[in-house]
């Protein structure tokens, strides 16, 4: 995901719309950004997502609902982020944090 001052840098080098997407290579595409600006639209028809609490940071677990060859079921990111409360469906990711932790965590 990209900060604001990337997106604007980018958007006006190229004279485009830039939209922000967030994917997994396990997961694949999980949400775009939203055009009113702020957060992310979930694709809810092919994932599922989950936004537990570890080590005092909410962060992204994500359930592919397409992949049937080699399914990921609940898989942790580790992406520090929350879901947007203005929108439902919708996440906001602190790009910067990937949450570190020893040991495996069960959601």
């Amino acid at each position: 995901m990209a900060h604001d001052f990337m997106r604007d840098k980018v958007s006006e080098a190229f004279r485009a719309r830039v939209i922000d997407r967030y994917a997994t290579a396990e997961l694949g595409v999980v949400a775009d950004s939203c055009e009113q600006g702020g957060g992310h639209h979930i694709f809810e028809d092919s994932v599922y997502a989950e936004f537990p609490e570890v080590d005092g940071v909410t962060c992204f677990v994500g359930t592919n609902l397409d992949n049937y060859a080699t399914p990921f079921i609940r898989y942790h990111t580790f992406d520090a982020c929350k879901p947007w409360p203005d929108a439902p469906g919708s996440l906001r990711q602190d790009a910067d944090r990937k949450i570190q932790s020893e040991r495996p965590h069960q959601p």
